[in-house]
């Protein structure tokens, strides 16, 4: 069963997708660029479970104002909406890269409510200078709009970046493959804008991490959240486990993992 639902909240609308029925309930967040659908074959992993599979901000027709930015209070309150909505008590929480935050945010907030929380390959835990430069800055935010705009400026950016080998080869595919189009260029500044104010303090975040619950998955080819950088940033009471395989790719590859693990 696939249903398609909304909560809408002026001048919020959170967008979702409902797959399966079950006793249990697991809500997913994607990442950057993706859709819902990554995460709807853990239907036919756990036949027992409901999966609720969130639109990311600025993606499908969930949406946010930019001035200012969703706060995490009102993230919380949309989200408990959709708990509402959807009749949910427990639940357990999956979520990939930038919609790491997202999660991350639930489970400060809302910690009694879930069972389990598994991150794959985590954005929220390392701040990047670059983002915060571009999207808490006032000049940032004009620069980053202005180069993510209709001109093809940015991409050729990334190209002559690359040129002088600062970026992986690996590391400048992906991101070009993101900034092709002005389309793309405008998602990108609108997502990045609008979790901006969705960024846990490193004392909140080694808080909301002491549940027993959480798992962090890490990539070992990952370019855009490198292992090795990350890894010494998560507390060492939370399960961090390392799959072999690149950004792109890793939710394929848990999902490959969890299977069999099902199946013994």
């Amino acid at each position: 069963m696939y249903v398609n639902g909304t909560i809408q909240e002026r001048p919020f609308q959170l967008a979702y997708e409902a797959y399966g029925k079950g006793p249990s309930t697991l809500i997913t967040f994607h990442g950057y660029g993706q859709f819902p659908e990554v995460f709807r074959n853990f239907e036919k992993i756990y036949p027992d479970t409901r999966v609720l599979s969130v639109w990311l901000f600025h993606h499908g027709t969930s949406k946010t104002p930019l001035a200012p930015p969703v706060s995490e209070n009102e993230w919380i309150e949309m989200f408990q909406k959709l708990l509402s909505q959807e009749k949910v008590g427990q639940f357990s929480l999956l979520a990939f890269s930038i919609g790491c935050r997202l999660a991350f945010s639930i489970l400060h907030k809302i910690p009694e409510r879930i069972e389990k929380a598994t991150f794959l390959a985590p954005d929220g835990i390392l701040k990047s200078f670059t983002y915060s430069l571009a999207c808490r800055t006032s000049v940032g935010k004009l620069l980053f709009k202005s180069l993510t705009g209709d001109s093809d400026i940015l991409p050729r950016l990334i190209q002559a970046i690359s040129k002088t080998g600062a970026l992986p080869r690996t590391l400048t595919r992906f991101a070009l493959s993101q900034i092709t189009t002005s389309a793309q260029r405008k998602k990108l500044y609108r997502t990045w804008i609008s979790l901006s104010r969705i960024f846990l303090s490193k004392k909140a975040l080694e808080s909301a991490l002491a549940h027993p619950g959480v798992g962090i998955i890490l990539a070992s080819r990952d370019n855009v959240i490198p292992e090795s950088k990350i890894r010494a940033r998560i507390p060492s009471n939370v399960t961090v486990r390392t799959l072999p395989c690149g950004h792109t790719n890793l939710i394929q590859t848990y999902e490959k993992e969890v299977k069999q693990n099902v199946r013994r």
